[in-house]
């Protein structure tokens, strides 16, 4: 499953998305994470949509978030 902003999207939805908030924001920046459950070829996913809505800034998250 793939989320943005804590809404579940598909890769389509969150490229039409992400194409959006760069046009508004040239600068955008991305911080992509995932949990002790997510694939390696999800993440790739992820990185492949902001690649395809030219996003110049895509970073991983290093920490884990908070569990609440």
């Amino acid at each position: 499953m793939m989320y943005l902003n804590k809404k579940q999207v598909t890769a389509a939805d969150m490229l039409q998305t992400l194409i959006g908030l760069r046009m508004d924001d040239p600068d955008l920046n991305i911080i992509v994470r995932g949990d002790s459950q997510t694939k390696y070829k999800q993440i790739r996913a992820v990185l492949d949509v902001c690649q395809q809505a030219n996003i110049p800034k895509v970073d991983l998250a290093t920490e884990a978030a908070n569990q609440k």
